[in-house]
């Protein structure tokens, strides 16, 4: 072996650790950087999923403040109506306010008016629990009779006599679509909201279109992944492959 030769060896032996180093150093890099992506996503979805919440315990508690009046107190559903009617009026994303009896039949609903035959219960499983636990309860995202997508939050009430009802505020997604566009989130992102149906209830992108339907597939395994909070790849309705973040 010719003297170039052997120094042409000896030269990549020696550069082979600095050149071992430095794929090892851009490895790091990556991998802190894939971390630190997934980090932030996770805390976005944290930070909204707590907005949420808190969008739906104003709706909780300006429903107990409206249980709390003396007509509904005193059993006066007569009276009672007229409070919660001027009250689904001055909430412009609530379609009306329900009550219902502690067998489930309704009492009056606002949406239909004072004289009008109620409508039949919409998403009867949620005022099942509501009657079970007597906790609030949150329903699905559903469509209504003249199509309206909207989902119920549902308190327990009773009165002075100790008869059980269930007041039941039914609310446009709009509130929360709101909610999403006051985050700050990253250029070309999606957030979507979604029930414990599966099912969509407010997403950044073409909410119209999507509202009550369910998200990709690919989203749905991952948030199937018996975790309470995960992150991932997944495909957006439009196809675009992503890495998703999700808590529940």
């Amino acid at each position: 072996m010719s003297l170039r030769h052997l120094l042409i060896i000896l030269t990549a032996i020696g550069l082979l650790p600095m050149a071992l180093l430095g794929v090892w150093s851009i490895h790091a890099a990556s991998q802190y950087q894939l971390r630190e992506q997934e980090r932030s996503m996770l805390d976005l979805a944290r930070a909204l999923s707590s907005a949420a919440d808190a969008e739906l315990d104003a709706s909780v508690a300006m429903l107990n403040s409206t249980a709390r009046a003396p007509s509904l107190r005193a059993g006066d559903i007569e009276g009672f109506y007229d409070v919660a009617r001027g009250l689904a009026e001055a909430q412009p994303e609530w379609l009306g306010l329900i009550l219902t009896d502690n067998a489930g039949n309704v009492l009056f609903n606002t949406i239909a008016g004072r004289d009008a035959a109620p409508p039949k219960v919409v998403d009867p499983d949620s005022l099942r629990r509501v009657l079970a636990t007597r906790q609030p309860v949150v329903g699905r995202i559903l469509r209504g009779a003249k199509g309206r997508a909207a989902f119920p939050v549902r308190i327990p009430v009773i009165d002075d006599d100790g008869e059980l009802y269930t007041l039941t505020a039914v609310i446009r997604p709009d509130r929360i679509v709101q909610m999403i566009q006051r985050q700050s989130m990253p250029e070309g992102s999606v957030i979507s909201i979604i029930d414990a149906d599966g099912k969509l209830v407010a997403r950044s992108r073409n909410q119209d279109g999507t509202v009550g339907g369910p998200p990709s597939a690919s989203l749905m395994q991952l948030i199937g992944s018996a975790k309470a909070e995960n992150v991932g790849s997944a495909a957006t309705l439009e196809g675009e492959t992503v890495v998703s973040a999700y808590t529940t």
